[in-house]
């Protein structure tokens, strides 16, 4: 068997994971061929400004790795040089356009809109003719790579093609080019912990069906102690562990409600998400609103008639340090709060402790956020005005339309779910993915391969630290 990397994430543990996964192919006796960038590419998820220092370590750092794992079966090329196609000069209007623009049929829009949005204020109410050069510049890395990859594609005619995560501009064009090749490519993420990563064959990491598949066979698959796991996890979500992410809420004050919280009213608590993040996965379209903000603002004008309620909207924290200014999401709340009486947003600089607002919610609402399914967990009605990994585990109320929603939040006891049914979700979060066998984890950053760091050699380091001190 042949297998083609297109190895252009070196950032640890990910690298770490290619070489995990091309040893194993290596071990079993199949081919490896791996297709990484020398500082060709304009711009790359780990190094969007193309700053020359750190291009330095980053190709130092995959030469290390590689030579690691050196193999008479193991070759590798750089993506070389592609002349940027002038078709793409002409910018879309909107980020909307932006995320369907098409070349000559391959939506080279959807990797680029998702990271220019995820960079600039995850803001997915961004204007590209603003911000055109890096909109061109991020259609232009990922014309690169389409190109480059389709090149190697057709002319080794692999098994499998392995990538990380899929949905940046460098990134997704290698779904595109296997896909319209008909090779069956695998994409690779962060696992349950650290020491796990995950694997997913045809499939984006943020694949509601794989997920969902996965969670009822883990949970089938399950021993004795699959109640005891699940219930860990929610107590260390709640406890700030970070097992596989950062803890969101560590910078919180336990205990801590919004100043003024009565709860003798009926109060109505909101989660929020970021919404760039499943802004160009079709497979997350809210199937009752055009997006959460405007869910948001339609029950918001359905609940203003009740002096009993209040609205909580509790501000996803990823979103601090963002001026609210330059993020749709976080201008519409604003504006919200200006001219809705019962509302109180809590921003996400904000200490006020997410569990226990949490706790003291009449019921919880959510557009697609993890909270969802965590309120259920700690006994709370939970009401879901979107899609959620956890849609179909009947541990939350998944409204069918905007009336739906309203009654629940009117009546929460209509949203009252079994807690148990939020088990597999938590024993899914506690044990997906595959434990590495070569890697070893030191943080959520860091880590040995086989004993030993993979970094970049002296002479690109002291190359890299004379960039940084010119401002490069």
């Amino acid at each position: 068997m042949k297998a083609v990397f297109v190895s252009l994430f070196a950032a640890t543990p990910h690298f770490e994971t290619e070489l995990e996964l091309m040893a194993d192919l290596l071990e079993a006796g199949h081919q490896v061929h791996v297709l990484r960038c020398r500082g060709e590419l304009p711009s790359c998820q780990a190094n969007l400004d193309h700053r020359p220092g750190a291009c330095a370590r980053c190709v130092s750092k995959v030469d290390n790795g590689l030579h690691r794992i050196a193999s008479p079966r193991l070759t590798w090329e750089t993506v070389g040089p592609v002349t940027p196609d002038p078709r793409l000069a002409e910018i879309p209007a909107d980020a909307t356009a932006l995320k369907v623009l098409e070349l000559d049929g391959a939506n080279l829009g959807r990797g680029a809109c998702a990271t220019i949005c995820g960079r600039i204020d995850k803001d997915v109410g961004l204007d590209p003719v603003r911000h055109a050069a890096e909109v061109r510049k991020q259609l232009d890395a990922a014309h690169h790579v389409y190109v480059a990859t389709r090149r190697v594609l057709e002319r080794e005619r692999p098994d499998r093609v392995y990538v990380f995560n899929g949905r940046f501009a460098t990134l997704w064009p290698v779904i595109l080019a296997a896909r319209e090749l008909g090779i069956t490519f695998y994409t690779h993420e962060r696992g349950a912990t650290a020491a796990h990563y995950m694997l997913r064959e045809n499939r984006l990491p943020h694949s509601l069906e794989a997920a969902q598949a996965e969670m009822d066979a883990l949970w089938t698959a399950a021993g004795a102690e699959r109640e005891r796991i699940a219930a860990a996890w929610f107590d260390g979500r709640r406890a700030g562990v970070e097992d596989a992410w950062l803890s969101f809420t560590k910078a919180q004050d336990v205990g801590r409600l919004p100043e003024g919280f009565d709860p003798t009213r009926h109060n109505v608590v909101v989660f929020n998400s970021t919404l760039e993040e499943y802004f160009t996965i079709e497979e997350w379209k809210n199937p009752l609103y055009p997006d959460e903000i405007v869910g948001l603002r339609r029950v918001l004008e359905s609940l203003a008639g009740d002096p009993q309620v209040r609205v909580y909207v509790r501000v996803h924290p990823h979103m601090k340090g963002i001026a609210r200014a330059n993020n749709l999401q976080l201008r519409e709340l604003e504006a919200l709060e200006k001219t809705v009486a019962n509302l109180h947003v809590i921003w996400p600089e904000s200490p006020v402790h997410t569990y226990t607002l949490m706790e003291q919610a009449r019921v919880v609402l959510t557009f697609g956020s993890t909270t969802g399914v965590e309120a259920a967990y700690w006994g709370k009605p939970s009401v879901l005005a979107g899609r959620a990994f956890y849609e179909k585990l009947g541990c939350a109320h998944v409204a069918t339309s905007h009336d739906d929603v309203i009654a629940c939040l009117r009546d929460p006891s209509r949203a009252v779910r079994p807690r148990e049914a939020t088990l597999p979700y938590g024993y899914w979060e506690a044990t997906k993915g595959i434990r590495y066998r070569r890697f070893r984890p030191t943080g959520l950053f860091t880590g040995e391969y086989e004993g030993r760091a993979v970094d970049a050699g002296l002479v690109s380091k002291l190359t890299s630290a004379a960039y940084t001190v010119l401002g490069r």
